[in-house]
């Protein structure tokens, strides 16, 4: 279920938001998946000769951070798209903006060296993100135990266990250099020119050159007198020192020779290979009786794992073994909300109540929010019935009958819920109203009614609140935006996705996490989570498209056509295939938990009423109006 959630600070900046813009995907990088367990990722710089920029340090390290967590993900080959595999720093967009801030006479040294430090810093882990560095026994995830509950959290950096092979062919210049040093294995074409070229624009290399080429070829001298010279060397002085292990003869023919070796690593054991890259870069740092300890440690537990049984079965048997995929990371419950209030208007049902439920789950104290006292006829839940969830999954519940528009009913469920548990530390707006009309369709009536609830409501029990937020356990404001288009575009999931990313930035330190924009899949991909599949409303399906949110790649840069012709290409594009898609996804269970029909207006040049009938039999879609339809 993607919509958006605002963080907002604490003081008088909390009603002031940052959006972030929807863009296409960066083309900088490709990626794609080549075989099963196999991941291909493209420098796609072409015109440039693949010069790095900031945006490409960015997007490699956010692309290794994804590799590393996507199951999936067994070993990934690194290539360049073009005539060479990397010509280094892009001197106009990278150099340029380094020599901006150093002749900025308005900037003090200290200062400057401050923003220069951060740069470097920012280009660094672009590549440190395809390694993986160990210090001592500090591992990516730690084991904590609160309240006797053992549960596994991710420290703030990531880096890839899987396997890089580096095809290299033609040009690998200066930042290309520093990239590859960071793989695990390098192949090479003949054509290859190779140059540490940094002294020639007056700077020492700093993303990786100096700190690993001569741990990789073990000959200071050789990597002095390429450092200091930025001569050029060949594949065959390369191979001839152990930068590289193999020459083929052409670019084609060196991707093909890393794929094949890739396709060979990822048939065998993920916990195997992952752990002896682990233990190798391991070595590489330390001294051996550190490294034999250290290993000691890693496989008390991981020789744990099925594969090891799976592979002496299939040797004993004279098999090919097969080994499972890693789990993926999940927003497991800490206890780090234990004894904290939380307010969440909208509460009674959906969204509201999946929030409160994770909360819950950690021993929150939660104040249901919400109009809903007595049953609907056909929709579930009220703030009772909620409220006696809350309390069955662990925490404690005050259920406040509340209308968000009126300043009496906000004033008297924030001085109850003050009274009760003592303080509010934290507060969630999501109650809202939404229209699926144009803004020529859509009545002032109606237009006046999501106004009072979702503008001045959220500023009222903001308003109210804050003063008990100010002293409260570091206080979130988090407010769960309606939808920010209209285009009946995707048809929403279960509210599970949007309770865990809730949980993920309430986790966050309020001094810190303020004024952010931001939707659900993209927080919970920051926090580790790679498989949604658990969020599809099918255990096992695919996301289903949401009903409100473009995708990306369809939502335009500048919006050039009418708000009819947007809205009739939508439909006419993709209507059809959404209708399929949610098909595919009735059952008789769904039918048993919902039991209501459902009506939608599709607008467009023309009107388009849809029907989802989740109340009979195993559920169907038709589209045609339906005068017994119970929410329309």
């Amino acid at each position: 279920m993607h919509r958006s959630l605002t963080n907002l600070p604490r003081t008088s900046r909390a009603f002031s938001r940052f959006l972030s813009s929807s863009s296409s995907k960066n083309s900088e990088l490709e990626v794609q998946q080549d075989s099963p367990h196999v991941y291909h990722v493209k420098l796609n710089r072409p015109d440039r000769r693949n010069t790095f920029t900031m945006e490409l340090w960015k997007e490699m390290k956010s692309t290794f951070d994804r590799l590393a967590e996507e199951p999936e993900c067994r070993a990934i080959v690194l290539s360049g798209n073009g005539k060479s595999f990397c010509a280094g720093i892009d001197l106009q967009q990278g150099m340029g903006e380094l020599v901006s801030i150093v002749m900025n006479d308005d900037i003090d040294v200290g200062r400057k060296g401050r923003i220069l430090r951060r740069i470097i810093t920012t280009c660094q882990d672009g590549f440190t993100a395809i390694e993986v560095l160990v210090d001592g026994l500090v591992r990516r995830f730690c084991i904590l135990i609160i309240a006797k509950r053992a549960f596994f959290k991710p420290l703030p950096f990531k880096m890839c266990s899987k396997p890089v092979i580096a095809a290299i062919h033609s040009h690998c210049v200066g930042a290309g250099i520093d990239l590859i040093t960071a793989c695990d294995i390098r192949y090479a074409s003949s054509d290859v020119m190779f140059s540490i070229r940094e002294v020639d624009i007056g700077m020492a290399a700093d993303v990786g050159t100096l700190n690993r080429l001569q741990k990789i070829v073990g000959n200071d001298s050789w990597t002095r007198e390429l450092a200091f010279t930025a001569r050029n060397f060949g594949a065959d002085e390369a191979l001839k020192f152990g930068l590289i292990s193999r020459i083929f003869n052409t670019e084609s023919e060196v991707v093909e020779g890393a794929l094949a070796l890739a396709k060979r690593i990822a048939e065998k054991s993920p916990i195997g290979v992952q752990g002896t890259k682990e233990v190798l870069n391991h070595a590489r740092d330390h001294t051996i009786l550190e490294s034999l300890d250290f290993v000691k440690t890693w496989n008390m537990s991981q020789l744990q794992s099925t594969d090891l049984r799976n592979g002496a079965m299939a040797a004993m048997n004279k098999q090919k073994p097969v080994f499972e995929n890693f789990a993926c990371f999940n927003m497991f419950n800490t206890g780090k909300f234990f004894g904290r209030t939380v307010v969440i208007t909208g509460a009674s049902r959906g969204i509201g109540k999946e929030i409160a439920l994770k909360l819950a789950k950690d021993g929150a104290n939660v104040v249901i929010a919400a109009k809903t006292a007595t049953a609907h006829a056909k929709l579930p839940g009220t703030i009772y019935t909620a409220a006696e969830e809350v309390e069955k999954a662990g925490g404690k519940a005050l259920p406040c009958v509340v209308d968000v528009r009126d300043e009496a009913s906000v004033r008297a469920a924030v001085e109850s819920a003050v009274k009760k548990f003592g303080g509010i530390d934290i507060l969630i707006n999501n109650a809202s109203a939404i229209s699926l009309t144009n803004t020529e369709d859509t009545e002032m009536k109606r237009y006046d009614l999501m106004h009072s609830i979702n503008t001045r409501g959220t500023f009222l029990m903001s308003k109210t609140c804050l003063p008990y937020l100010k002293q409260g356990k570091n206080p979130h404001i988090l407010n769960i935006s309606p939808p920010l288009l209209m285009e009946p575009r995707w048809f929403s999931n279960h509210a599970d996705i949007m309770a865990d990313a809730a949980y993920a930035m309430l986790s966050k330190n309020s001094r810190e996490y303020t004024g952010n924009f931001a939707i659900d899949e993209e927080v919970l991909r920051a926090e580790g989570v790679v498989d949604f599949t658990k969020y599809a409303v099918d255990p096992g399906a695919p996301l289903t498209a949401d009903f409100f949110i473009p995708s990306a790649e369809n939502f335009p840069e500048t919006f050039s056509m009418s708000r009819e012709r947007q809205l009739s290409a939508a439909i006419d594009e993709d209507v059809a295939n959404v209708l399929k898609d949610m098909g595919n996804k009735l059952s008789k269970d769904l039918v048993d938990k919902l039991g209501a029909v459902f009506e939608f207006t599709l607008t467009g040049d023309k009107e388009r009423k849809i029907v989802i009938d989740l109340k009979n039999g195993n559920g169907s879609i038709a589209e045609k109006g339906d005068d017994k339809a119970d929410v329309k």
